[in-house]
């Protein structure tokens, strides 16, 4: 692993970043595929703002400081950074919608009162799901 290495690791990072977003927008259907899809699309789905700002950074470091030891950067390592971070703003903008929907349903549900503290319970249970 030397100086010139680095466009291949920072490729292999990034293909590896987008497979694994667009499996948690859309994980194989059926069977064990399913499944094993599901397993490893959850985590990133769950933490796609954490993987957003690590890509980000990432390809800025890729940019600037690598740039500048290596002398060369990877076209389909920035590509691919560029998908995956696509895929994951709209994995973090999907979520937003869903707890909007949520918020909505709990509030149609439940009536808009519900929201209200419940007598006889400490401020810490005082937590309402708004």
């Amino acid at each position: 692993m030397g100086r010139n290495d680095s466009p291949r690791r920072y490729r292999r990072r990034q293909l590896a970043l987008a497979a694994l977003a667009a499996n948690a927008l859309r994980p194989p259907a059926g069977g064990r595929s399913g499944i094993a899809g599901f397993s490893v699309g959850w985590p990133v789905s769950e933490l796609a703002p954490h993987l957003l700002v690590a890509s980000a950074v990432d390809t800025a470091l890729e940019l600037t400081v690598r740039r500048r030891r290596s002398g060369t950067t990877s076209r389909i390592g920035l590509l691919a950074a560029g998908t995956s971070m696509g895929l994951l703003g709209y994995s973090i903008a999907a979520a937003r919608r869903a707890r909007i929907d949520l918020d909505e349903a709990l509030t149609t549900g439940l009536g808009a009162d519900s929201a209200a503290p419940w007598p006889g319970r400490s401020s810490c249970a005082n937590a309402t799901w708004r």
